[in-house]
């Protein structure tokens, strides 16, 4: 580790390697991680409906939905969704953060779990609906 001066134990700049990872940190760092799985996965999504528009065949013949038909594909659908789910809950979260509600330690860990609780219940509701209706 570098340091200020020799007589310094001081690091020049603290990172994440120092700190122990606390839950509002790492919830921090994975809304911006699923903000941009959630981007990627629009993107996809966007890829997928114009090829569906513009294709003479029918949608089920796209190697989109046969890869999103298999189980990986599936993985990474569900995947998708629980990020978008996460993204959102997180972001409400930090409205209210804006908002001067819940900041204090209590407060951060309880919104905390109700993001990841509300994220993952969300998801599997939603893949609930999806799979009976396809299935």
């Amino acid at each position: 580790m570098q340091y200020l001066n020799k007589n310094s134990k001081r690091p020049i700049s603290p990172h994440l390697g120092i700190y122990k990872p606390q839950m509002s940190s790492v919830l921090s760092i994975l809304h911006r991680i699923t903000g941009v799985v959630s981007y990627i996965g629009l993107v996809v999504m966007i890829w997928w409906i114009t090829s569906v528009a513009f294709s003479p065949n029918n949608p089920t013949d796209t190697w989109f939905w046969r890869f999103f038909s298999s189980t990986f594909g599936m993985v990474i659908a569900i995947g998708w969704s629980y990020a978008v789910f996460y993204h959102f809950c997180t972001g409400i979260r930090h409205l209210l953060f804006d908002a001067h509600i819940g900041l204090s330690l209590r407060g951060l860990h309880i919104s905390g779990w109700i993001a990841l609780f509300a994220s993952v219940a969300l998801t599997a509701f939603t893949w609930i609906i999806i799979l009976s209706l396809v299935g």
